[in-house]
């Protein structure tokens, strides 16, 4: 009797932990958030920044910075890992008035070079910093990006340095059909 006993109740607390593990919600992607327009994902630190270059899926939802952040510890030289470039960006990516520092690409042969390579017609980058950049490419090399391609930037700005053979600009390269608030965000 007692190990029937014993067994009823193994069976109820299995029970009662499922069904109360059904209520919990999935383990957040990067810092938070659902990458919806009303909710979206919250970047506070460098590998959740570097993570977006990881997950092309993400590409075309909706970022928030929620503290500065520091890209140092991602390099391609000095035997740091590389910084995944966000490839084609269609999403929007509010910068909240933060910065992001220190990010390093080096790819001499590359094209479309930049925190982001291309930001396509439907992206939006705005109210952010980017201090103390070293990138360098080929062609279509940024600071923020290679190739806006009808995206919008509003209230951006980018320091540091930018070389590469043809096609090169401190924020944006390569800017076609696009929409840009020129409304200056100081540097601090």
């Amino acid at each position: 009797m007692r190990t029937a006993g014993n067994s009823r109740v193994l069976w109820a607390v299995a029970i009662v932990i499922v069904v109360c593990s059904a209520g919990l919600p999935a383990q957040a992607k990067y810092g938070g958030g659902t990458g919806e327009p009303n909710d979206p994902y919250q970047i506070y630190t460098a590998e959740q920044m570097n993570a977006i270059g990881a997950e092309p899926n993400d590409w075309d939802k909706h970022f928030k910075l929620t503290a500065d952040i520091d890209l140092s510890a991602f390099d391609s030289k000095d035997s740091k890992p590389a910084f995944n470039i966000i490839r084609r960006f269609s999403g929007v990516f509010d910068g909240d008035n933060h910065v992001i520092r220190n990010l390093t690409i080096d790819k001499p042969n590359g094209s479309d070079v930049g925190l982001i390579s291309i930001l396509e017609a439907n992206g939006r980058v705005c109210n952010m910093g980017l201090q103390n950049v070293s990138i360098s490419g080929s062609d279509c090399v940024g600071g923020l990006a290679g190739i806006n391609d009808g995206g919008e930037l509003a209230a951006c700005y980018a320091t540091g340095s930018v070389s590469g053979y043809d096609f090169v600009g401190g924020l944006v390269e390569i800017i076609m059909d696009v929409s840009l608030d020129v409304t200056p965000l100081s540097p601090s």
